[in-house]
């Protein structure tokens, strides 16, 4: 697969704390130690330091020495700041940033000191450099077949990590972390404890964590923390009409209910151009461009075609024939079409367990929905009364289900789009994207639009949408917030040192 950058998790954080600051990048292999020598010859040749972590055989440890990230940030022309004395046009005084060039390196704020770059620029050019170390394919298939690795990389690819990654060898390109990645955090603690959620745009410290993680995850957390403060007017406006609702006034007569709704609408539209203003200013800030990168284009190693040579370049490309480009996609259609037969099976099983459906109901594709055994359960008195808390069981059951139809179809989905052989990974992504987001839409709220047009009744869409949701809540509060601490506590707990023996009392 295409080489993807990504934090190491918590289970491989002992083996970057051993070495936070010798490191850029963690290049993991799968490969036997003759291949190991061949790439650590390759990365070395290329002007990067390259060790092997200790107590590992095929994890390395790659840096760069400062002349080479510069020379690599002017070819990519990354932006950095301007001395306040070398902005010399208007333009540079209110955007103080300039494409960096080796020549006027005096120019720029902090060049020629340790911290230039900042955490997240090291990793992105280091990443580069790597992906730029060219490949001898004849020493490659020496190293393979001393190897006893029988794949052969296909003779067009260039790139050592993509030859890598064609014959299976290519683990994992990480960044290593180093000192400071729980700077931001930290900051961040400390505004929302002193509260300046209330009282400032940015209640986070983005500019520290996009810092070290980058610009995607400064971007999520401004997201978050920005979604999380245009919640407050709304959730005043709910509890004011909450609170003045006369008693005996159920929310379905409350004349307050359609202002809330309105105010709703209105809220969403305001809520998406800020947080454009807000995005376009944090992308100005951060010298962030809406140019595709080059690395878009990039033919992915896992492409499959026919070679020929190109009209225009004169060099040796590969192409697919419509004809089997159709017969990928449609075959991938079929399937996904298919897997949604079980979630909306389902969803009538569970429909049935809480009582929704009637033997009135009518066929969906000429198949009866309502099971007479399934709907007994609901029957006064069964299992799943509805008038009893055991009624809400079915309803978190299929919560439950729904996340694990997601779970799996995540990896037929990643099947189905290697099987479509997309030319570039922007297209690979694309589509995968398109895929889970569809699957993931239906299974989740296609009970919703049953009960909403079908059905239509207002009380149980009302349940089950409150179920669905309290469930999805408390689930990914467990699996994303409290099981990764847990395992973070564990971790540490196994690894770390055990306690020196007590002082030996004399005599």
């Amino acid at each position: 697969a295409a080489v993807r950058l990504s934090h190491m998790s918590s289970n491989k954080s002992r083996l970057q704390n051993n070495h936070m600051d010798a490191a850029d990048v963690l290049l993991a292999l799968t490969a036997p130690e003759p291949v190991v020598r061949y790439v650590e010859q390759r990365v070395r040749s290329a002007g990067l330091r390259v060790a092997r972590v200790p107590a590992t055989a095929t994890v390395l440890r790659v840096s760069a020495p400062s002349a080479t990230l510069e020379r690599e940030a002017e070819h990519l022309e990354l932006e950095k700041r301007l001395r306040p004395e070398a902005r010399s046009c208007a333009s540079e005084r209110h955007w103080p940033m300039r494409e960096f060039v080796l020549a006027q390196r005096a120019d720029f704020a902090g060049a020629g000191e340790g911290g230039f770059f900042t955490p997240s620029e090291r990793v992105f050019l280091v990443t580069a450099l790597l992906e730029a170390v060219p490949v001898d394919n004849a020493s490659f298939s020496a190293a393979l077949a001393a190897g006893a690795v029988r794949e052969v990389p296909p003779r067009h690819l260039s790139s050592l990590l993509r030859a890598l990654a064609s014959v299976g060898l290519l683990g994992e390109v990480s960044a290593a972390h180093c000192a400071g990645r729980l700077e931001g955090w930290r900051r961040s603690v400390g505004l929302l404890r002193e509260w300046a959620w209330l009282r400032s745009s940015e209640p986070l410290a983005l500019d520290a964590i996009r810092d070290y993680w980058g610009e995607r995850t400064g971007f999520l957390f401004a997201w978050q923390a920005f979604y999380v403060q245009a919640l407050a007017p709304p959730a005043a406006l709910g509890l004011c009409i909450w609170w003045r609702r006369p008693k005996g006034t159920s929310v379905d007569d409350d004349s307050a209910v359609p202002v809330f709704s309105l105010f709703s609408v209105v809220w969403a539209i305001f809520f998406v151009q800020l947080w454009r203003r807000k995005q376009a200013a944090l992308a100005f800030r951060w010298g962030i461009h809406d140019a595709h990168t080059a690395q878009a284009e990039v033919r992915r190693p896992e492409f499959v075609g026919r070679e020929v040579v190109s009209e225009i370049t004169g060099e040796v490309e590969l192409v697919e024939g419509r004809g089997s480009r159709a017969l990928r996609y449609a075959a991938s259609l079929c399937v996904s079409l298919a897997c949604l037969i079980v979630p909306l099976a389902y969803m009538f099983v569970s429909l049935n367990l809480q009582g929704y459906i009637s033997p009135a109901a009518r066929h969906v594709l000429g198949v009866r929905v309502y099971h007479e055994a399934l709907s007994a359960f609901a029957a006064p008195g069964a299992v799943f009364d509805p008038e009893a808390w055991t009624g809400m069981l079915p309803a978190v059951l299929h919560a439950a289900v729904i996340f694990l139809l997601n779970k799996a179809y995540r990896h037929v989905a990643e099947a189905l789009t290697d099987l479509e052989n997309h030319r570039t990974q922007e297209a690979h992504d694309n589509s995968l994207i398109v895929k889970r987001f569809l699957f993931e839409a239906f299974d989740c709220y296609i009970a919703l639009f049953y009960i909403a047009f079908e059905l239509r009744d207002v009380d149980r869409l009302r349940v089950e949408l409150v179920s669905l949701f309290s469930t999805d809540v408390f689930r990914r509060v467990f699996t994303e917030a409290v099981l990764p601490l847990l395992m973070q506590r564990l971790s540490r707990r196994r690894h770390s040192p055990p306690p020196p023996p007590p002082p030996k009392k004399r005599g």
